[in-house]
């Protein structure tokens, strides 16, 4: 899961310590791998899928649902692109299920038919 996550991380790349302990460190323009950073040193939306895919990879039981409150914000355009899939893919291997509610259809992507507007089920 390490590879999945240092995907979306630009010119930082985690990796585990001589102890298994997780560390995250800086590369240079050549892809060399430099001083360690703390946690602090990545954007607002690096920091969330950080978080979110820590606790998703390490903190999910099976059958557990995950409820998600637009979990878009601050990501970049591109990265909404790719998150469902990602997010799909771990609750897939932890055997979770996941509740989304967000205003991104970049986030949806090609997904609609797993969406369900409120509107829809709303009556007045």
């Amino acid at each position: 899961m390490l590879d999945t996550l240092n995907i979306w991380l630009h010119r930082k790349h985690f990796q585990t310590d001589s102890t298994g302990q997780f560390e995250l460190c800086a590369m240079d323009h050549n892809g060399e791998l430099r001083q360690p950073l703390s946690l602090d040193k990545l954007s607002s939306g690096e920091q969330q899928i950080v978080y979110l895919l820590g606790l998703l990879i390490f903190d999910t039981q099976p059958k557990q649902f995950v409820l998600l409150d637009e979990p878009e914000h601050s990501l970049y355009a591109a990265w909404q692109d790719d998150f469902l899939p990602l997010l799909q893919q771990i609750c897939g291997l932890n055997d979770c299920y996941l509740l989304m509610a967000t205003h991104s259809p970049s986030l949806v992507g090609d997904d609609w038919n797993i969406v369900c507007e409120l509107a829809d089920q709303v009556e007045n």
